[in-house]
């Protein structure tokens, strides 16, 4: 499994909506997604920055990263002038860890039923 992660430089109180794509040798379309990301003290709202992908490929091949930015805001939702900066990383092995919690979860409520009956 390969994680893709775009992270978004934002100054405080700036907010941005950008599109990600990635692209086959051949520029065509293999995933895209839309991110609002925020940075600041806007009530109610959280400040949310990078966005991700999780690809599981069965050999390693080329790809682009394409980022269009549709809107840089402030919290107001008034247009901002403003360079933005992406960060993009790779990371490659990655093991998802949401069933290993889903199952320490699970055994540990088993656990304390199993405690509490025996009890009885």
């Amino acid at each position: 499994t390969t994680r893709l992660e775009v992270d978004a430089t934002l100054a405080s109180n700036r907010w941005a909506i950008y599109e990600l794509q990635l692209l086959d040798q051949n520029n065509k379309l293999v995933l895209a997604g839309i991110k609002n990301a925020g940075q600041g003290t806007q009530r109610g709202a959280r400040a949310a920055r990078n966005m991700g992908f999780d690809l599981k490929l069965d050999k390693a091949e080329p790809f682009k990263v394409a980022i269009s930015l549709i809107e840089l805001s402030d919290p107001q939702g008034k247009a901002v002038q403003e360079a933005l900066a992406f960060r993009v990383t790779t990371k490659v092995g990655l093991i998802d860890t949401v069933p290993l919690w889903f199952a320490l979860i699970s055994l540990l409520g088993l656990g304390l039923i199993s405690w509490s009956r025996r009890r009885d």
